[in-house]
C-alpha cells in the first residue's frame, strides 16, 4: 500500500505500468507544486469547506486523492529538506542542528538530473531554495516574487527556451500565497459576514499575533480564517496556471503531476497561531494529490502516507527503483506500529548558520518578539517532537510532558489520550529515545 513500507510496495499494483518506463522517450514529466502553508482542510476536495479549490478538486477527480498525508515538518525548511531526500529532519538536520542541507546528502532534483531530466524549480519562499542548499540539483532555478505572478512569467521563458522538447523534465514550484499575512481580497465570499467588520482590527504581521494572553475574539478568528481561505483560492488559481504551463512543455510526452503542501497553520487551536513553536496535528496533515499515473481517476488513499517517502515513490513510477533516502522512515501502519514518523520543533536560537545570513537572523528575531509576554504555562517554549504512528500523535515536551492524540477523529488534537493508553505512550516513547535504522550524520 502506498507509502507503507518501501518503494516496491509503494509503486506496485496499477503504478507498475510506469515500470516500463526505462526509455527515456517514454518516461512522463513531473511536475511537484508545494503550496506553502495549506493545511488539508482547507482544500475542499477533503470536505471540511467548500469551492476553495476548484482545480485541486478537478486533479482528484481525474488522479489520487491521499487522506491522511503528513509532512516531516511544521515549517518550510525541514519539511522540504525531508521531500528532497527522503530523510526526517532528524536525520538530514535541517531545522534541527542547522538552516542548510549538507552537501554530501543526494537530493531528489540530483538524482532525477542524473537519470537524464532536465531539472527546474522556481521558489517564492527563499527558505527552499538556494539559501538553505536545496536548490541543488536543479539546472535552472528562480527565486520568485510572492505574488504568483512572477512563477508564470518565469514558466513562459523557460517554457519558450526549451530545446525541441527532447528530454523529460522535474520542475519543482513552491507558490507561497496561502502564508500569513493575509490581505483582505474583494470580493472573499470565505470571511462570514458577521466578521467582516473585525478585518481592520485583525493583526497582519508575517507570524499572525497575538499568541499569549491577548485571544483573538470568536469573530476576528473566524475573519481571519477567512482571508486565509481566499488566499488558499487564489494559490489554486495560480496552480491551475502552473499546470497548464507545465502541459504546455510537456507537449505530446504525459505529465505526471504532484500536487501537496510543506506544512499548515493553526487558527487558535490549542490556543496558537501560525506555525512556529509546536507539531500540532493541524501542522502536519497536508493535501496530497496525484495526477497522471493512468487509470487511477477517483481514487482515493485513507491508508496513512508520509511525504518523506513521495521522492522514492517519483523515481520508482518514472522507472528508477534504486534506493532514495530512508525507506523505513515512512510513515507506518497499523497504529501504534514501532516505526513512526518523527517531527522535530527545535527552537531556533540552536540552529548554525544565523549569523551569517540576515534572513535566518530575522525569522530567529521574530520567534523571540512574538513570545514577548508568553511564560512556561504558554507551552510555546523549548523543544518538542512528535511521534506519529496513525491515527495516533504523541507530542513530547518539557512543558506538557507526553500527550497523546487521535488524529483521525480529534484532528485539532483537544482531548489528551495519554492517561487512557499508557501502553501506546511507551512504546511511542521508545521510538523517539531509540532508533537505530536512522542513520545521523556528522556534526
Amino acid at each position: 500500500m502506498l507509502l507503507r513500507s518501501g518503494a516496491a510496495r509503494f509503486a506496485a499494483g496499477a503504478y507498475m505500468l510506469l515500470a516500463a518506463g526505462a526509455c527515456a522517450d517514454n518516461r512522463p514529466s513531473v511536475l511537484l507544486v508545494v503550496e506553502d502553508t495549506v493545511r488539508a482542510d482547507a482544500v475542499s476536495a477533503y470536505g471540511a469547506v467548500e469551492g476553495t479549490t476548484p482545480f485541486f478538486d478537478d486533479l482528484a477527480a481525474h488522479g489520487t486523492l491521499y487522506r491522511h498525508a503528513y509532512s516531516a515538518a511544521p515549517w518550510t525548511a525541514p519539511s522540504h529538506a525531508s521531500l528532497f531526500t527522503g530523510r526526517e529532519p532528524l536525520d538530514h538536520g535541517v531545522g534541527v542542528r542547522r538552516w542548510t542541507l549538507p552537501v554530501e546528502l543526494p537530493t531528489l532534483a540530483e538524482r532525477f538530473a542524473a537519470i537524464g531530466y532536465e531539472t527546474v524549480g522556481f521558489s517564492e519562499n527563499p527558505l527552499a531554495g538556494p539559501l538553505t542548499g536545496l536548490a541543488r540539483g536543479f539546472q535552472t532555478f528562480g527565486e520568485e516574487a510572492v505574488d504568483g505572478s512572477s512563477v508564470a512569467a518565469s514558466l513562459d521563458r523557460w517554457l519558450a527556451g526549451r530545446e525541441g522538447r527532447r528530454r523529460p523534465f522535474f520542475l519543482f514550484v513552491n507558490l507561497i500565497g496561502a502564508h500569513a499575512p493575509h490581505p483582505s481580497r474583494e470580493p472573499n465570499r470565505f470571511v462570514p459576514p458577521t466578521s467582516a467588520s473585525a478585518i481592520a482590527d485583525l493583526p497582519q504581521q508575517v507570524i499572525p499575533e497575538p499568541l499569549c494572553h491577548r485571544p483573538l475574539s470568536p469573530a476576528a478568528l473566524a475573519a481571519l480564517r477567512g482571508l486565509y481561505l481566499g488566499d488558499v483560492a487564489v494559490v489554486d488559481a495560480q496552480l491551475a496556471k502552473v499546470v497548464g504551463q507545465a502541459r504546455a512543455a510537456a507537449g505530446e510526452r504525459r505529465l505526471l503531476t504532484v500536487v501537496t503542501s510543506d506544512h499548515g497553520e493553526q487558527f487558535g487551536e490549542r490556543g496558537q497561531m501560525g506555525h512556529l513553536f509546536g507539531v500540532a496535528p493541524s501542522l502536519l496533515h497536508v493535501p496530497l494529490v496525484v495526477h497522471g499515473l493512468g487509470a487511477q481517476a477517483g481514487r482515493e488513499v485513507a491508508a496513512p502516507v508520509a511525504l518523506t517517502g513521495l521522492g522514492a515513490s517519483l523515481l520508482a513510477w518514472v522507472g528508477d527503483r534504486a534506493p532514495f533516502g530512508v525507506a523505513s522512515s515512512w510513515l507506518e501502519a497499523p497504529p501504534g506500529a514501532e516505526r513512526a514518523l518523527r517531527v522535530p520543533w527545535v527552537e531556533l536560537d540552536r540552529l548554525a548558520g544565523t549569523t551569517d545570513r540576515p534572513l535566518f537572523a530575522e525569522i530567529e528575531s521574530q520567534a523571540r518578539e512574538i513570545r514577548e509576554g508568553c511564560d512556561d504555562s504558554d507551552g510555546l517554549f523549548g523543544d518538542r517532537t512528535a511521534a506519529l504512528a496513525f491515527p495516533y500523535q504523541l507530542i513530547v515536551s518539557a512543558h506538557a510532558g507526553a500527550e497523546l492524540y487521535d488524529v483521525e477523529r480529534d484532528p485539532a488534537g483537544e482531548h489528551d489520550l495519554a492517561r487512557e493508553r499508557p501502553e501506546l505512550v511507551a512504546r511511542l516513547l521508545r521510538t523517539l529515545e531509540n532508533d537505530p535504522e536512522s542513520p545521523r550524520d556528522a556534526d
